[in-house]
């Protein structure tokens, strides 16, 4: 029931496996820079936002509107703000 300690926990997680920690190292962590997003118009009309900061950060996926094409400008220029507010 117990582990060595007495206590109710065996120190194992869930389906017996060790527990794992949930403590990230520092040095996994991206540096946190100022995004500064830029709304392009494309060749069929419609805009796209580009954040060249995302685009570096390969390891992560890219947040919800960023590159992918927009139809509408204030739209775009929303997206595009609200984004560069994240590492603020």
């Amino acid at each position: 029931m117990g582990g060595r300690s007495g206590w109710p926990c065996s120190g194992r997680g869930q389906l017996g496996r060790p527990a794992t920690s949930s403590v990230v190292s520092p040095v996994h962590m991206p540096t946190i820079t100022e995004h500064r997003p830029k709304v392009i118009q494309r060749r069929d009309g419609r805009f796209e936002i580009r954040c060249p900061q995302c685009e570096r950060i390969r390891s992560e996926p890219r947040p919800i509107g960023i590159g992918l094409p927009v139809t509408n400008r204030a739209e775009a220029e929303s997206i595009a703000r609200n984004h560069a507010g994240r590492a603020a």
